[in-house]
């Protein structure tokens, strides 16, 4: 877990479940946003709306919005199994990235259905928005591997929080790159530094987003530039 306070970042620390990052992070900030899918579709070839929108955003360069899987394939047991799930209600299968996924969408959408009130804090938000909303509202440049990418990245986190850099690097010498990966540091640092500030300053994809068949928002959250 990402964390900025005060506008400085503090000290990454990793947690082995969402229930045990939401026990430590429900004290320290009104809104926790991660960048995993929260609320699926049952079904319907264009998926969820706030993905639509997502990609439509961010344009075909920086879209790394891949389709979200539909609540069947949550009881798949295998990736054939899930495909032919999938398949059966949207007309196509999902990819291997998708699918390695489930488990931590599984995860995160039984705890989300037994606890209401973290329903409203835990949220959805991709990354790449969320750097978008920071560099004025473009996409960024280079995807986020990219040498020129991780900088530019880096750049635009360093203008609204201090002390990034220092922590990233006590994150990887500490974890590890099997643990950690450092643009993935990134990712978990600019969701923080939008969770910071508070959940009236951030604004939805769609602007009323519908409800999943269990009460979820299928939403994508992210920081409207004026």
């Amino acid at each position: 877990m990402a964390q900025v306070e005060d506008g400085r970042a503090l000290p990454v620390e990793v947690y082995t479940s969402v229930a045990e990052l939401y026990q430590v992070a429900k004290s320290r900030t009104s809104v926790l946003l991660i960048d995993m899918p929260i609320g699926l579709s049952e079904g319907g070839r264009e998926g969820r709306v706030c993905d639509q929108l997502g990609r439509e955003a961010l344009g075909p360069r920086r879209s790394s919005l891949f389709p979200t899987p539909s609540r069947p394939v949550l009881s798949a047991p295998t990736y054939e199994d899930a495909c032919q799930a999938h398949q059966s209600v949207t007309g196509m299968k999902i990819s291997k990235q998708a699918w390695f996924l489930v488990p931590k969408i599984r995860e995160i959408d039984t705890f989300l259905q037994g606890d209401a009130y973290g329903r409203t804090r835990l949220r959805e938000c991709h990354p790449e928005l969320a750097f978008m909303g920071l560099n004025g509202g473009e996409p960024m440049a280079y995807p986020k591997k990219h040498p020129l990418g991780f900088l530019d990245r880096l750049r635009v986190l360093e203008t609204k929080v201090d002390g990034v850099e220092d922590v990233l690097r006590d994150a990887v010498a500490r974890f590890g790159s099997k643990v950690l990966v450092a643009d993935d540091v990134l990712d978990a640092m600019v969701l923080a530094y939008l969770s910071s500030l508070g959940p009236r300053t951030l604004s939805t994809l769609p602007k009323s987003p519908p409800k999943d068949g269990c009460g979820l928002p299928m939403e994508l959250v992210y920081l409207e530039t004026s």
